[in-house]
Parts: C-alpha cells; structure tokens; sequence
C-alpha cells in the first residue's frame, strides 16, 4: 500500500478527531459499574490531588465511564457517588508523568451518606496505551547514584534507549553529552521538553533542571499516540515539582576532591614515567588538584502573606536556586596532545626515517624544478638542516610545551607525545527555576514557569604551561524560558488547554578570565605584518595556527555568537463521548536563530606537505611532520582571514493532531491517529543567504569561455562538446524565498492494547516519523556576506609563490609568504570586501561544497511494535517486546565524480593510476582565458582572479574527466536524479526485556535487557555508486545493554523489621543502598581503504581480541597483522598491507568495510553506588549524608583502537571513556 493510499485511508478514519502535543500531566480515567457488574451512569467522580486539594468533578456517560484529563502528577484519591449507593472513595493512586491510570469503581447499595473507603495501589499493567517507554519516578531520581545530580543522565534507564557518549560529560550545562543517548536505529534527535514546552538547543536538550527540581520524567521510544511528535527518534518530557499545600524545602551540596578520586588510567601512567624520569619523587600526590562543589536550595508550599491571603487549596509555588564551582584537570582523552619534538624545532628531523622514509622524508621546497610533467624536489640530507625561515617561529615555538611522552600513549611518530595531565576543566554554573500553580476552581486552573541558567567555563587550554589562556574556549552558555498553561474543564464531557511558552539559549566562548590574553597580542606581536593589525581592529587576536597532527593555535575570535529564541503556543481540545476519547489540538512554533561569528580576525594559516614532499603529486607523504617543517620555513599551504556579517534565520513550524481513544470492548482498547506537521525552508531577514541547491541549465558568465579554452585542447575522453560548465547557486530573495521549500508531513498511527486477564496484557503499535529540519539543524550558506579573504600560494605547484617571493630558490629568512601574507592586488586592495548578492551564481565558482536539493526531505521512518505484560504478584510486572523499525535517510552525491573507469581495481597498489590521473594539465579555467571579462565585468572579473581555482595555470587530469569539473569536490544531488530513487536506507530491530518490582517494603528494583541489531546505508561506498548500495552496521548500535537498578533501605532501626529499639536503633537505623550497573558493548569500528590478505568472512580470528587483550589490556586487537616488510607478501600471510606506499591509492575502488562489527571498541562496564544514612531530627525535618561511589570497582573503559595498519599504534588503545571512580559527598537538609 502507497504512502498516500494509506494516509487517505487514516484521514476519513478520523476526520472527527485530533490529538494533544507532548504533555507532561496525566489523566485518571475509569468505570463505575453496581455490584452486578453494570455500568452506572449519571454517577459523580471527584478526582483530588491529595497534595493540593485540587479536584475535579466529572460525571459518568452512558457507558458509565468518566475521565479526569490534564491533571499534575502526584497521589490521587478517586470518590463516586449515585442515588442509592453507598458513596466510594479510593484512595493511594500515584498518577505519573503523562500516565494514564484507568480503575474500576464498584458500588455498594446503601446511602449516599455512608462511605466506603478502599486504599489500593495504581495498576502495575498499563491498560491504556500501546507506546514503549518508561517513567523514572522522583523517589529514582532523588535516591539512585548519579554524577553532577543531572536527571537527564538516567535517560539510559530505558529499554531500547542506546548510550553513546562520555561518562564525564554529563554535567547539567554538558548538553551535547547529556543528549547522548539515540534510539530506534539513530535516524533523528531526540525531542526535549519541558512541562511539555519545547526546550531544544540543536539537536541537544538546552535547560537541564537540577534533580532537587524535577517531580520526574518520561522517556518514549516508540510513541504512536499523534500527540507525540516533532521528532524521528525519543521523547524525553521533564516534569517540575509543584508546590503543595505543606511547606516543604530543601538545601544541599555535593562535593567532590580529586585526591578522594582513583588515578585515571593514563594519568597514572604518566605518574610513573615521571618517577621514572626523575620528574617527580615517590610520595608525590598522583592527583592534581580539583575539587567541585554542586549546591543548591529549594522552597515550595501555599502562597501565604500573613493576615493577606492565605493560599492554602488555591495558589502554590515552588523555587529552587543552584549552583556549580568546578576546578579540576581534563578527565577524559582530550588531554593526549602532539606537539613537536625537541630535535624537529632544531631541524633534525632523522628519526622518522627509520620509521617510514617514503612518508616522512622531507624535501628542501627552495629544490622545486620541473621533471616532465612533474615539479620535484631534493631532500634534505639525512633529514636535517630544516632552517627556520619563519618570522613567527620566535612567538609559537615556545608555546609548544615539550613532550613527556606517556609510555604507551606516545607512538614513535610522536603522536600522543604530550599528556597534558593539568588541562584545566574550570566551570562557574548557576541555575534557577519557579513554578507557580493556582487553582482557581473545579474548573478552570493554570500554571506558570519560569527558569535560568548561566555557564562560564575554561577548559581545553592545552598551552596551560606555557601561556595560560590562550587555547582556553571560555565557554558561555545561557538558557532562560517562560510559559504558561491554562485549563478549563467546561462541562463533564469537553476540556479547553490553551498553553504559551518562550525559550531562549545562548552560545558563545570568551567569557573566562583565563581566555581575555588571547586578545592581547596583536598580529605585529607574533611577527605579522602591521597592516593585519588595522585589519582586525579592535578584535584583534593571536593568529591561527593549522596544521594535520600536532595540537593547533585556535584562530576564531571567540564572542557569543549564536542566539536560538523559540516562542510556541497551543491549543487543545478534549470531548468524551461514549466510548471515545477525541482530543483536537494546534501547535504553532517559530524558531528565531541570531548569529554573529568574527571568525578568523587575525589570519588563520595552514601547514601541510605541499612543497615539503618529493613531488607535486606524491599521494604518499604524510601531512605530520612534514608539516611542521612547513611551518619552521615559513611555508604555508593555506592563508585566509575573515570579514563577516550577521544573520538572522527564522523556521516555523505548525503542527495538528488528531486522535480518537476508543474503547472498543471491556478488554480491547484502540488507538487511532493522524498527526500532519508543517514546517517551512528557513528564511534570513534581509535574504543574506544562498538557496539550496544547484541548477544545471543555467550556464556562469565564463562558461563559455572555459568550454572554449577546453575544447583547443580537448583530452580524448571527454569530447568537447561533453565538458560543461555547469551548477549555477541563487541568492534568498531571488527566485525563492527560503533556504529549502519545507516539508508537509502525515503520520499516521495506531495502537491497541488488549487484556487477556487481569494479570496480562499485550499491547502493539505502528507509526510513520519524521526528523525535523529548521535553523537549529541547518541554515543557508552566506557566501558574499561572510567573505574569507585567501591567499593562493602558488600557481605553479611550488616553482614559485606568492608574497613577494618569487622563485623558490628566493625563500630566505627575510622573504616568505608570510613577511606579506595578503599582498596588494591589482585592484589595490588586499582584502575581499564583502560582495554581498551583488556576484549573484559567480560567488561559489570553482569552490568544492555541499548543498541540498531544495526540495530536501529530513528522515522518515515507520515503527512497529509487540510487547506483553505480565504482573507477577502484588508488586512486580515482566515485559517483553520486539521492535522493529525501517528508514529512508538523507546521504548526498559527490556531483563532480570520478567515473569508475578510471578507478584503480584488485588488492594492490596502481600507482601508474595515481601517478595518470594526477598529471598537471594547462587550466581551462585560468583567469587568462577569461581576458574578456576584464572589459565586460570588472568586478567579476576581479573576484575570480583571487582565487586559486582560476589563478592555477594547471589543473589535474582527474578533474578534466569529471563531470561538470568546476564543481571541484562538491555533493547534493545530480542533475536528473530524484531525490526518491537515492534514499539512503536504515533496518534496525530489537528484544526489550524489563523487570520491575515497585517499591515494596523498603525495596524496589528494576532489571533492563536490549539486543538490537541494525544496518545502514548512509554513504556511498565508492563516490561513483549511483545510489548508496552497501549497507554497514549502524553507528549508535549497541548490541548488548544491560542495566540494573536498585534502592534497598537497610530492614534495620525504628520503622523497620529488625532493631526497632534500643541504642543499636540510632546507629544501624536510617541506611539506604541504592545502585546502578550497566553494561554495554562499545561501537562498530571504522577504517580506511585498506588491502587485506586473507579470508575477509574469518576477521573475528584474525584480531585475536580476546586473546591478546588479556595479556595486555593497552592491546585491542593483534598488532602483527599487517606485513611492514620488503619485497612481496610472504606466501599465506593473513592480516592487512601495513606499508604506506604500497596502501591503495587516491583513486582505488572500495576494497575493505568502513565499520566492522567483528571488532568493537570497548564498551561501558560501571556499578555507580550510593550509601545514604537519613537522620531524623524532626518529625518534619531531616539530614541526609550520602556517598556516591562512580564507577566504584574502578574499572578502566578505554576509547577505540588505533585502525590504521601504517601506524606503529596500530591494534593499540590510546585512550580512555569516562571517569576512574569518583567519591561524591552530598549533604542535603529536607523539611
């Protein structure tokens, strides 16, 4: 059945009915029927939070059902009253976030003045709903182990909810690391919210409440009520505390120090080195020093000024003020840096010839002559005597700390040779949040929220020895929102919502102390030119510093430059009507976006091997240190600086649902919906923006003079009348209006739960998804606004260069590019003026980029599910289900590819294909064939003489013989091809398997499984592939993730069984024992093209995990398997070509995986475990003093294993993912 055939059929199903947004308050709903099992309409319910005092009063229909809808989370009582029966009330219903708790009342005959009481616990089975999730309660939320006491961490107590992030960034303003966690195969970001509102940051969640201010949180993975959406993945929906009509506060801290703390793997072993080395004496603390103190305070209760107002029943708030003062050295990888080694900056670069000369030989750029075709060079002797040339040399070198080289992080390359153990990681954090709830009458209510956050923070400044600051980010990041909900009940059967709410984050860098020495020095200070310093101005910076492995000098100047504001609003409606349940609701959301980067103010220059290696087309040489040899001469490959403007985007999103909850038998219950979602291409206030998409039929100013140039030296295979020049791009504003066209979206969705028997339910779905696309995911490109100033360095492949030098025998100390990095043009200028649209289709000439079809379409999914629930006992219930998803995903053509005749084919290196398709030819693009346009349009005549692509004299072969060759690296979509015929595919499945005991007793547990097995065709396996064509196994899959959760208060003291009096009472009474174990297996790992000999169907043997793990945990997999010898591949060898010059080439077809699933980095293995003693002071006041023991066995997860078979690393790990155990103390004051 068609996509449309089957939403045309949903739509005259439920033309009558529309659904709510995503909602955090639940609805208790229910029969009351007489003591002969028959329904009793007519009868009164009055639903009240027991807490507040709220109620709600509804009668029962005809079927004798009511439903109390909209009602805050917390305990309940349910009373029923009819003419003739005895009044009944129900008391000990909890109502959970966006629950549904359906009861069955049952009358005695007698008065109505004579009153039944009955107490009873809410269902264990869900009865009501078909979606797959889980609720994480307060009482979880407040008493399990976790680190940083944000909620959001417990996120991964869900089934089927995949963990893929770092242990130690899960801090309440780590919002990328919070968000960490994909689902149903990782086809789109999850949606957070808020008391329902909208409260994103990208794909990331953007305000995470403190725990002490969450009454608790839903997760849902496969919602198929059309309620739900705005997403193709999760719901994580955050519930507030509310006040309630008894004061009620608390006040806490959580503190940590880094000596209480084990010593991270890595971080041990560099203590070692340094006893070793004599650095550091035994009894030297193995720790540097770091502490964090995390507090806050909380007050909640009735509105009251005394002799005033009494708000007691009526009017409610709750506040809650917190805080965070981190200073700790970096835990995680990001503290493994390269940095030269001593002998490089004296130009001795002689060890890495033992290594591996054909990559890092290093050859004098000042050699450069023509051979053939070919420039070649000389090397220097015995890879020495690099001269420093470099007028910035002085300034860096010394910012460079020396290597401390880590045994078994550093590699002989030098990779890893810097362990930069006292990184600081410094935060300053605050974070406020009010709720206010009042109850105006029976029918009608509102709520108010309003909440802030601010976050400073200095981390990864990796020069902390040498100049303190300067590669501090000093992160900043404000969150703020407002909103407000109505609700009135207008009679027994229809309820209005109606709902607004405004959020607003802020991200930025710069705001730390440490970072302001980045803007004292000028360019003229690092050796620079002065006119760079008129050119940055006032926001002037130290210059950037690029190069491939060794640690860069940032170059962005750093200011908050992202601004996300998003107002939304709702209305809906609910009506009950007999045996239906129709719910009608709107959803309007804008997304404003604000951006202001400077970007590189001071310059940005870029080192690679360019002119450092053999000749101009060796594929061989390696970037690394022939990079920094680029840098002592002087030598850039890349210079650039930035002029940029502002922006201001803006998407909207509208959204309708529709839903009918039908009650179709006592035992059967149907969910059907239909959910449309419009969300518009973004737009830029003043159209400073390029639409997406190329067009194929509209010709450049010069095309025909390139065709013309091409076709008086036309290569055999491509006739000149087949080189076209083609691929044109327009500004917003002048063919259309918005970055993409937007999308209009219909998912259906069904649902059913049926109940076998009181004990039993089996409950299946299915639903159609869809991703999002607004400004928080992409935005227009703003090519001509925002315009980068580049300096080609060399038209001629290295002969000769730029800046005043000349011929590179020239190059001296007192002649490099970068003694005038930006030379005077003939215009007279140095510096691209911003262009604005005035360049119109010129702007993106001979520039490689990525653009999407303008009818772009964000992923789109179907789910299904099938679970069964069985209560076992009073307290306890097991479900288990099968899951299954399937996607069309996104992934974009390279244009300009290579077609597969030319490609390299087999399991050896070609070199005679490289070395053909990488032969220099006369540039048909060169500014001297488009002469005329001098004449005709100055301006663009002048714009396409600075850039490289027209300023080359050649060209290589290979992009001659590409289609529309002036594209130069770019994707999208080809000409002719449908966007429909090249979806990328992703098939995920899984088993979720729960067991859940409520807590009982002073026990409650909850057990979780998930095996999951999915695949992806995301990419294009050779660049020349029509479509994608081979799939791989899917990036966030974890096949394996187990968790247990457990809170056990100790049977010991008053209250409980054992010791309940005496002096032993006061000293074994008031324990609790809580914990949390997961354990998962780690990713699919990637790799390059590489030449494997052997059966590829036995790789799980070849690695020998398992084998050569467990003699050293520093070893992944075998490193033996790859042949570093001379000569030919021994006979039967079994592993992967580990010499880099015989590695296959740039243009040789696929012959390996990407990702294998044979081999997977490690995963996370952690019991995270909390002791807690509670003292009672007062009958309404207590302390509590609790230790969290993370990652309490101390166990080491390592980060992936090196993949590259030419690294002397290889099979090694170098890293390590998460914290050594961590010892946190909280205190916390409750009343």
């Amino acid at each position: 059945m068609t996509k449309k055939t089957l939403v045309l059929c949903f739509t005259a199903a439920l033309a009558a009915s529309v659904a709510l947004g995503q909602e955090t308050r639940g609805s208790i709903t229910g029969k009351v029927i007489d003591p002969q099992g028959a329904v009793v309409p007519g009868a009164t319910v009055i639903v009240t939070n027991t807490e507040t005092n709220a109620s709600s009063r509804t009668v029962t229909n005809h079927t004798g059902y009511f439903e109390a809808t909209l009602l805050v989370p917390g305990p309940y009582s349910v009373t029923a009253e009819a003419p003739g029966f005895k009044r009944l009330t129900r008391t000990g219903l909890e109502l959970s976030i966006g629950g549904r708790l359906d009861i069955e009342l049952q009358l005695q005959v007698g008065q109505v003045s004579e009153t039944v009481e009955v107490r009873a616990e809410a269902p264990l089975l869900e009865t009501t709903s078909a979606s797959g999730g889980r609720v994480i309660q307060n009482r979880e939320i407040m008493q399990l182990p976790f680190s940083d006491l944000n909620p959001f961490v417990l996120a991964g107590l869900a089934p089927g909810m995949q963990w893929v992030g770092r242990p130690d960034y899960r801090r309440p303003f780590d919002n990328a690391g919070t968000s960490d966690f994909r689902a149903m195969g990782d086809v789109g970001r999850n949606e957070y919210t808020i008391d329902g509102a909208a409260n994103m940051r990208g794909s990331d969640v953007a305000f995470v409440p403190p725990a002490d201010a969450v009454e608790e949180f839903k997760l849902e993975m496969s919602a198929f009520d059309a309620s739900v959406g705005h997403t193709a993945a999760a719901t994580i929906n955050v519930m507030t505390k509310a006040g309630t009509n008894q004061f009620r506060g608390t006040l806490y801290n959580q503190h940590w120090q880094k000596r209480w703390n084990a010593t991270q793997h890595f971080q041990r072993l560099a203590y070692e080195a340094d006893i070793a080395a004599g650095r550091k004496k035994p009894g030297d603390p193995k720790n540097p020093p770091g502490r964090q103190n995390y507090y806050g305070a909380g007050l909640g209760g009735p509105v009251q000024i005394p002799k005033v107002y009494n708000g007691r029943d009526k009017l409610f708030f709750f506040f809650m003020y917190s805080g965070i003062m981190k200073d700790e050295p970096e835990p995680g990888s990001d503290v493994n840096r390269t940095v030269p080694k001593l002998a490089w900056r004296q130009g001795d670069f002689s060890d890495m010839l033992a290594i591996d000369a054909a990559r890092y030989t290093i050859y004098d750029p000042r050699s450069a002559r023509l051979s053939g075709n070919n420039v070649v060079r000389t090397p220097f002797p015995g890879n020495r005597g690099v001269p420093v040339l470099n007028p910035l040399y002085k300034f860096y070198e010394p910012i460079y700390p020396k290597p401390n080289d880590v045994p078994g992080l550093v590699t002989r390359e030098g990779i890893n040779n810097y362990f930069a153990s006292n990184m600081p990681k410094n935060e300053r954090f605050k974070s406020a949040i009010n709720r206010i709830d009042y109850n105006i009458s029976e029918r009608h209510r509102v709520f108010g929220r309003w909440y802030f956050n601010r976050r400073i923070g200095d981390e990864y400044d990796w020069t902390y020895e040498t100049m303190r600051g300067l590669q501090s980010n000093g992160i900043t990041r404000v969150n703020k929102g407002v909103g407000a909900d109505y609700v009135w009940t207008v009679n027994n059967s229809n309820i209005l919502n109606i709902a607004a709410n405004w959020g607003q984050y802020k991200d930025g860098e710069g705001a730390s102390e440490a970072s302001k020495i980045q803007n004292k020095y000028k360019p003229s200070d690092v050796g620079l030119p002065k006119y760079l310093d008129d050119k940055a101005g006032q926001f002037h910076r130290v210059p950037g510093l690029d190069f491939s492995s060794i640690s860069d000098i940032s170059s962005g100047y750093r200011t908050v430059g992202n601004i996300v504001t998003t107002p939304q609003a709702r209305v809906n409606w609910t009506r009950i009507q007999g045996a239906h349940s129709l719910k009608a609701g709107w959803e309007e959301r804008r997304q404003w976006n604000a951006r202001r980067g400077l970007g590189t103010t001071s310059g940005n220059f870029t080192f690679r091997r360019d002119f450092m290696r053999s000749r101009d087309n060796d594929t061989v040489a390696a970037d690394h240190v022939l990079d920094w040899a680029s840098f002592m001469m002087g030598l850039p490959t890349g210079i650039s600086i930035d002029t940029n403007d502002t922006f201001y985007y803006s998407t909207r999103f509208r959204a309708l649902f529709l839903n009918d909850d039908w009650r179709a038998t006592r035992r059967l219950r149907v969910n059907l919906g239909l959910r449309y979602e419009r969300e518009t291409g973004t737009t830029e206030r003043f159209n400073r923006g390029l639409v997406s998409g190329f067009d194929f039929n509209e010709k450049f100013i010069f095309s025909d003079l390139a065709e013309a140039a091409y076709a008086r030296s036309p290569l055999p295979e491509v006739p000149a009348a087949q080189f076209k020049v083609r691929g044109t791009t327009s500004y917003l504003g002048v063919r259309q209006k918005s970055f993409t066209q937007g999308t209009h979206h219909f998912m259906p969705r069904i649902g059913a739960v049926l109940q076998i028997d009181s004990k039993t339910v089996i409950r299946a779905g299915y639903g159609w998804y869809y991703d999002t696309f607004s400004t928080l995911i992409d935005r227009p490109r703003t090519d001509g606004y925002s315009q980068p100033t580049s300096t080609t360095l060399s038209n001629d492949r290295g002969l000769s260069f730029c800046c005043g030098v000349g011929d590179a025998a020239n190059l001296s100390a007192a002649k490099t590019p970068l003694h005038d990095p930006f030379p005077v043009r003939l215009d007279g200028t140095r510096f691209d003026r911003p262009y604005g649209n005035t360049l119109g289709p010129i702007t993106l000439a001979g520039s490689g980029i990525s653009m999407r079809p303008y009818d772009f379409e964000p992923a789109f999914q179907q789910r299904v599910r099938l679970g069964i629930q069985r209560q076992l006992g009073r307290n306890m219930v097991l479900e288990g289900s099968y899951n299954r998803s399937w996607a069309n995903v996104p992934v974009y053509q390279r244009i300009d590819f290579l077609p597969q005749q030319y490609w390299a084919t087999g399991n050896a290196r070609v070199q005679a294909i490289d070395d053909a398709l990488n032969t220099s030819l006369p540039n048909p693009f060169h500014i001297s064939n488009l002469a005329s346009l001098q004449a005709t349009n100055p301006v663009v005549y002048n714009y396409l003489s600075t850039r490289g692509f027209f300023t080359s004299t050649t060209i290589r072969r290979h992009q001659l013989l590409r289609q529309y060759p002036n594209l130069n690296g770019s994707s999208g979509l080809r000409p002719g091809v449908d966007k429909d015929d090249v979806w990328g595919k992703n098939i995920y499945h899984d088993v979720q398997i729960q067991f859940e005991r409520r807590y009982h007793k002073g026990f409650q547990t909850v057990v979780m499984y998930t095996y999951s097995h999915g695949k992806e065709a995301d990419y294009y396996y050779n660049e020349f592939d029509p479509k994608p064509l081979v799939y791989r196994p899917q990036d966030a899959l974890r096949p394996h993730r187990f968790v247990w959760t457990a809170v056990w208060e100790l049977p010991f003291g008053k209250g409980r069984t054992y010791l309940t009096k005496g002096p032993l009472q006061h000293i074994v009474g008031g324990w609790q024992l809580s914990w949390i174990y997961q354990y998962q297996n780690g990713q699919a790992t990637d790799w390059g093209n590489r030449f494997f000999y052997g059966d590829i169907s036995k790789l799980k043997e070849v690695f020998k995990h398992e084998e050569v793990h467990s003699k050293d945990i520093h070893v992944w997999f075998d490193p033996s398997i790859r042949f570093t010898g001379s000569g030919a591949v021994p006979q039967g060898f079994v592993g992967f070509e580990g010499r880099s010059a015989m590695q296959p080439g740039s243009y040789h077809v696929r012959v390996f995986p990407y990702r294998l699933s044979e081999l997977r980095a490690d995963g996370i293995r952690t019991w995270d475990v909390k002791i807690l003693r509670k003292f009672r002071i007062h009958e309404r006041l207590s302390f509590s003093a609790g230790v969290d023991l993370l990652n309490a066995t101390n166990h080491t997860n390592f980060g992936g294993p090196n993949t590259d078979p030419t690294s002397t690393n290889f099979g090694r790990v170098t890293s390590t993912n998460g914290y050594a155990r961590v010892i946190q103390l909280t205190g916390r004051i409750e009343f």
